[in-house]
């Protein structure tokens, strides 16, 4: 099963990232293609503690026992403005 885990996402051609979470972010790779199968395998990556890139996105598991991400210089809020 899938759950929700917070991500920090870096969009291909951009500087800034952005804070989304693995729900917003599973519709949008399944907009561009990515089977469940394939979600599946990346949500267990990222939960390991991995960082992927597919389909233009990098994405990493947000780690709250560092600084406040909020604080990170170039992190903006995400919402559906990731799909392409």
């Amino acid at each position: 099963m899938m759950h929700n885990i917070a991500l920090l996402v870096n969009i291909e051609g951009r500087i800034n990232r952005v804070e989304t979470d693995w729900l917003a972010i599973s519709a949008v790779l399944s907009k561009r293609d990515l089977t469940r199968d394939e979600l599946q395998a990346l949500h267990e990556e990222l939960c390991a503690g991995l960082r992927v890139t597919t389909r233009g996105l990098t994405l990493a598991k947000q780690d709250f026992g560092m600084a406040n991400a909020r604080s990170m210089p170039g992190l903006h809020r995400a919402g559906a403005g990731l799909g392409r």
